[in-house]
């Protein structure tokens, strides 16, 4: 069975700026990094977007807001591909 690399935070959202904001699609950067390009195409790329687009201050954000946010990084994300 095959090993899970433990990465960094700051490894993980550095190759998620690398596909978001490169011209690149995830399987060249997942190539490039020596990883498989799942954790490019779903799980990094929306906990990153959780971290970085957190409640702003002095606001506050229904669930359904939240939800919304969370299906249009997905949908972001997927049209990366």
């Amino acid at each position: 069975m095959a090993r899970v690399k433990p990465f960094s935070q700051e490894y993980k959202d550095e190759a998620v700026r690398m596909v978001l904001d490169g011209p690149c699609p995830v399987a060249h950067v997942a190539k490039e990094l020596g990883i498989h390009d799942t954790p490019l195409e779903t799980g990094w790329p929306l906990q990153a977007q959780a971290r970085w687009t957190g409640p702003e201050v002095g606001s506050e954000k229904s669930e359904r807001e939240l939800q919304l946010e969370r299906e249009n990084a997905s949908f972001a994300i997927r049209s990366l591909s």
